[in-house]
């Protein structure tokens, strides 16, 4: 993580107010029809052996397609997903450019790194793609072999869910994704300058208050641009 004396940077929820986040997540989310959320970091000793943690919209399983809500329906398919995920940020943390990977269950997912001065502190997740090249459709099959194993579900249902269902996930085509690329990267760029905005006042803040306590001690007076 960053250090910068006195204030310390370790996720992004330290200079973007986790309930301002939810929001922005459920807003974007209505308008993208995607589900998002953000991982990042996690310091809480309270839950020791978890090295990161998820901030979600105010209502998470808005936007999942059926074949998704069926997975996370079991309890040991959403503990799952979640790990998958953290996986895949914990082998590509450093990375500072969007990319994309799949979860456990075969879906597309696009990852755009969180930066503060060039340090990534958390990752911007917009998930459950489908897509209508070979690898996709390699992956979706995979995962549906994974979820029928570990969560003793027919492989005919998942493949149904995805093939039939009305509410099938939506196979976006290479410019339907480069086009969410780019919504995503957008907002991306937003959040972070939020987080610079208020990390940059936060410092302000803080050596005002340094400079008044001075001040204070020895009857100095300081002038602050």
């Amino acid at each position: 993580y960053k250090e910068v004396d006195p204030y310390t940077i370790r996720r992004f929820s330290d200079v973007v107010d986790e309930t301002i986040l939810r929001m922005i997540l459920r807003g974007f989310g209505h308008i993208l029809k995607a589900s998002l959320t953000i991982i990042e970091p996690n310091f809480d000793p309270i839950q020791t052996g978890r090295k990161f943690r998820r901030i979600d919209p105010i209502n998470p399983d808005e936007h999942l397609n059926v074949y998704c809500e069926r997975v996370r329906k079991d309890e040991k398919g959403r503990r799952e997903c979640k790990r998958s995920v953290y996986e895949i940020v914990k082998e590509r943390f450093n990375e500072k450019g969007e990319y994309f990977d799949y979860c456990w269950a075969g879906m597309k997912k696009l990852f755009a790194p969180l930066m503060i001065d060039n340090i990534p502190i958390g990752f911007l997740v917009c998930g459950e793609m489908q897509g209508d090249g070979s690898e996709e459709k390699n992956e979706i099959e995979k995962g549906i072999k994974q979820v029928s194993e570990n969560l003793k579900i027919s492989e005919e249902e998942l493949r149904s869910l995805i093939e039939k269902n009305p509410n099938k996930p939506k196979v976006l085509s290479k410019e339907d994704i480069d086009k969410r690329k780019k919504e995503i990267d957008a907002l991306k760029k937003s959040l972070e300058n939020l987080g610079e905005n208020n990390y940059k006042s936060k410092i302000q803040a803080m050596e005002q208050e340094f400079l008044k306590e001075v001040d204070a001690l020895f009857n100095i007076k300081y002038e602050t641009p």
